[in-house]
C-alpha cells in the first residue's frame, strides 16, 4: 500500500452460507449435529426495515431493492448464518450467487478488520467495488450505528469478506471467547470447534500474493505443502473421491488469519474427476469448506452411513502418535443438507491447536 500501514483481520466470528430454503438447511443441522439451539435467531430484513432498523438496499454500488430472511446460532465457537434471499428471481448479492453456485454454498466469512478506512483506501485503488452495504440497529452510544461492509474478494484472495463494526455471536462477549456453555447430547455429534477455513482456487502463488498485498499478518505462520510430497515423504493415503480409487494431488497453503487457520488450495491435475478440480470447475474460486473438531465422530459417521451420505475424501498421514493414532480427516459434501462441505479432523491445526477443546494428543506437534 505504497507504504502506508495495511488493515489487519483482527478476528473471523462468523461463516454464512446462502441457500434457497432456510428451514430446510436449520433442520438439517438439528437433526444431525448437537448444538445450542436456545441461541438461534430468526429474522428478516424486511422487518428491519419496516421499523427503521435497515438500510441496505445496494449491489455493486448500485441501488437495488431486496430483502433476506436470515438464521444465526453459536456453532463451534463462532457465529454461523444461513441467508435465504426472499425473492429469488430479483438481482441481489445473494439470489445472484445462489443462481451461480448452483444451489446452496457457503457464501462469505464475517471478519473483524482494525482499520476499514485502509481497507476501503485500498479496494477503491484496486477497483474492487462494495457488493454491499447495510446500516441497522439503533444508534449507539459513539453515535454510530452498527454496519457491515462485503467484498467480492473471490478473485483475488477467493472469498467474500463482510467487514462487520461489531461483533456477533460467541465472540461478541470478550477477545477469544469461545465457550459454548449449552448442555450436550452425548449419543449425537457436535462441532467441539471450528478452527479452518479454505479456499480453493486456480492460482495459489497469485492468492498469497493478493493477501499479502492487501491484508497484514503474521507471514511467519505461512506453511508451504503438497500432497504429492507427502504422499512420497510422509506416508500420506488420501486418493480417493466419493468413496472410490482416485490419484490427485493438491498443494496448499496454510497461516494463521483472525485467530483461525486459513488454507488455500489449489488441484495440481485441474481436470475433471477430484474434488478440487470439480469444484473449479463448477464455482472457480471460492471458499471450499470449514475445518471442524466433531465430539462424537463415531455418531457423526453412522448418520452418514444410515443417510447414505459418502465421504467425498479421507486421507491419514505421519507420524504415528503416542495413542497410536495417526494424524488424519475426513471430508463430508453436505452442501444439500446444512450448506457446507466439513472436513472433520482427528486434530486441530492453526491459532487453536493449543484451545482446549482441541483434545491433540500431547505429542502432536502443529505445523
Amino acid at each position: 500500500m505504497n507504504g502506508l500501514k495495511k488493515p489487519k483481520i483482527e478476528l473471523i466470528f462468523q461463516v454464512a452460507v446462502v441457500t434457497d430454503d432456510l428451514e430446510k438447511l436449520l433442520a438439517g443441522w438439528k437433526e444431525i449435529f448437537d448444538f445450542d439451539e436456545e441461541s438461534i435467531v430468526i429474522k428478516t430484513t424486511e422487518e428491519a426495515y419496516q421499523f427503521d432498523q435497515w438500510d441496505g438496499f445496494n449491489y455493486n454500488e448500485k441501488h437495488c431493492r431486496f430483502f433476506n430472511k436470515f438464521c444465526r446460532f453459536s456453532l463451534g465457537g463462532i457465529d454461523f448464518e444461513i441467508i435465504e434471499p426472499m425473492d429469488k428471481e430479483a438481482r441481489s448479492p445473494f439470489s445472484d450467487f445462489l443462481f451461480e453456485n448452483g444451489g446452496s454454498g457457503i457464501h462469505h466469512i464475517g471478519v473483524k478488520v482494525d482499520d476499514m478506512p485502509a481497507l476501503e483506501r485500498k479496494m477503491k485503488a484496486m477497483g474492487v467495488p462494495v457488493l454491499n452495504h447495510a446500516v441497522m440497529g439503533q444508534v449507539l452510544a459513539d453515535g454510530t450505528r452498527k454496519s457491515c461492509t462485503f467484498y467480492d474478494l473471490r478473485k483475488q484472495l477467493g472469498l467474500i469478506l463482510e467487514c462487520g463494526s461489531l461483533v456477533v455471536g460467541p465472540m461478541a462477549a470478550a477477545p477469544g471467547f469461545r465457550d459454548e456453555g449449552f448442555k450436550r447430547n452425548e449419543e449425537k455429534p457436535a462441532i467441539d470447534l471450528l478452527f479452518q477455513v479454505c479456499v480453493c482456487v486456480e492460482d495459489l502463488k497469485q492468492t498469497m500474493a493478493s493477501w499479502k498485498d492487501i491484508f497484514d499478518f503474521d507471514e511467519s505462520t505461512i506453511v508451504i505443502k503438497s500432497t504429492k510430497k507427502a504422499f512420497e515423504e510422509d506416508g500420506w493415503d488420501g486418493l480417493n473421491y466419493n468413496e472410490k480409487k482416485c490419484g490427485f494431488f493438491h498443494r496448499y497453503t496454510r497461516f494463521a488469519i483472525g485467530g483461525l487457520d486459513l488454507e488455500v488450495i489449489e488441484p495440481m491435475d485441474k481436470d475433471a474427476g477430484n474434488p478440487y478440480a470439480d469444484f473449479l470447475l463448477a464455482h472457480g474460486n471460492g471458499i471450499h469448506h470449514f475445518g471442524v473438531k466433531v465430539g462424537n465422530m463415531a455418531a457423526l459417521k453412522q448418520k452418514m452411513k444410515e443417510m447414505g451420505i459418502p465421504r467425498l475424501n479421507y486421507a491419514e498421514m505421519e507420524p504415528v502418535l503416542a495413542d497410536g493414532s495417526r494424524k488424519g480427516c475426513t471430508f463430508y459434501d453436505l452442501r444439500e443438507q446444512l450448506g457446507v462441505i466439513l472436513e472433520c479432523g482427528s486434530v486441530v491445526v492453526g491459532p487453536l491447536a493449543s484451545d482446549p477443546r482441541a483434545g491433540n494428543p500431547p505429542d502432536f506437534a502443529a505445523d
